[in-house]
């Protein structure tokens, strides 16, 4: 019996869990993403509105490359005064982080830099830099990566960043939330002055009212 009712919490986690989780939504001012567990202010409008895919003027485009850089972002915002956009995406990964020692982070973050180098030797690429900031894995969200570099798009030459966070949701799972930064040389500081106000309002949020119950039908 104590089987059949661990089974069937199971099956209730995975209807209950997924099915009616929030989706995500910007209410009062913050981009508040339930699932993950995570929100931030959104930049403020005007200048910056939503956009719902990267306008074509920031991807670069080579008959041998495809760059994908944005392509996968939860939330962008673009600001068209200034040449600039701001997207971010947040993923859950599916190497377990959180219980690893940070040395072991580090092999991590340097191995997948790795498996991408190509991407970064692309020839719309130049001047790529990055650091790594190997920091405790908890539930905060923690900077872990921060890459720079240059591209060259339809004859326009953007300073771009990626900005990398992590941190655990549901006890063991661990999430990587990125935001990135297009920018036109000439308004580079202010649209990197955007993202630094809205990486200073980022926080978590609580398990989403069905997750929480569906955690309790488990147990």
């Amino acid at each position: 019996m104590t089987g059949l009712k661990m089974f069937l919490g199971f099956i209730l986690l995975l209807t209950v869990g997924c099915r009616s989780c929030p989706p995500p939504k910007i209410e009062d001012g913050k981009y508040i993403f339930p699932k993950r567990q995570i929100s931030f202010d959104v930049p403020p409008s005007p200048p910056w509105f939503q956009s719902k895919e990267l306008p074509d003027r920031f991807n670069p485009k080579s008959q041998a490359w495809i760059c994908t850089l944005g392509v996968f972002s939860d939330i962008i915002f673009v600001n068209d005064a200034r040449n600039g956009a701001i997207a971010a995406e947040v993923q859950k990964t599916w190497q377990d982080i959180g219980i690893i020692p940070p040395q072991k982070t580090e092999a991590v973050i340097r191995e997948e830099l790795a498996k991408n180098n190509g991407a970064r030797s692309a020839p719309f690429v130049s001047d790529y830099d990055f650091k790594i900031t190997v920091p405790y894995v908890c539930e905060t969200p923690l900077p872990i990566l921060h890459e720079t570099f240059t591209i060259k798009s339809q004859g326009t030459t953007y300073r771009c960043e990626i900005r990398t966070y992590i941190y655990t949701i549901d006890k063991d799972d661990t999430c990587f939330l990125r935001f990135f930064l297009w920018s036109a040389p000439a308004t580079y500081a202010q649209n990197k002055a955007a993202l630094d106000d809205l990486v200073k309002t980022l926080q978590r949020t609580p398990p989403a009212p069905s997750a929480q119950k569906a955690e309790a039908a488990v147990q």
